[in-house]
């Protein structure tokens, strides 16, 4: 398979995939997306300031 069409196949994909993911994520309840980022956020500056 040329390299061409191996990245094309990747491309491809990924753009399926993040279309998968933005119509999921417009399923979920805004205020309640927010408070998991908040949480999510919180804990991984946390994580990096330890270093």
């Amino acid at each position: 398979m040329s390299l061409q069409k191996l990245i094309h196949n990747y491309a491809t994909f990924n753009s399926w995939a993040n279309s998968k993911l933005v119509d999921w994520l417009q399923t979920i309840d805004e205020g309640l997306l927010y408070q998991q980022f908040r949480q999510v956020s919180t804990v991984l500056i946390l994580l990096f300031s330890t270093f």
